[in-house]
């Protein structure tokens, strides 16, 4: 099982964006989150971390999708953009990225 999760979201306000990263930060030390609706979290099942932001939405409405990221050996990951990009994802998610993909 994977130890690496993406948590997407659509059409939430900034109190809800703001409400997530809290949570996000409560429950793990290692998170990504350079896109205003997208987070990579390290830490608890998709279903947990479902159930942990579902609060989040009742009565306000949104969306929320949660995926399972591969494990180590089947990890790859391609990026445009400043440095910070890319730093985390060396460093915390795949030590060994393709150079390749970094543009």
């Amino acid at each position: 099982m994977s130890d690496f999760q993406v948590i997407a979201t659509e059409g939430i306000n900034a109190r809800q964006r703001n409400q997530i990263q809290q949570l996000v930060t409560r429950t793990t030390g290692v998170w990504w989150h350079q896109f205003p609706d997208l987070w990579i979290v390290h830490g608890p099942s998709s279903e947990s971390w479902l159930d942990l932001l579902m609060p989040v939405f009742h009565n306000v409405g949104g969306k929320l999708l949660v995926l399972s990221l591969p494990d180590a050996d089947g990890r790859g990951w391609a990026t445009y953009g400043p440095d910070e990009l890319v730093t985390w994802l060396q460093t915390e998610y795949s030590a060994e990225p393709d150079p390749n993909n970094i543009l």
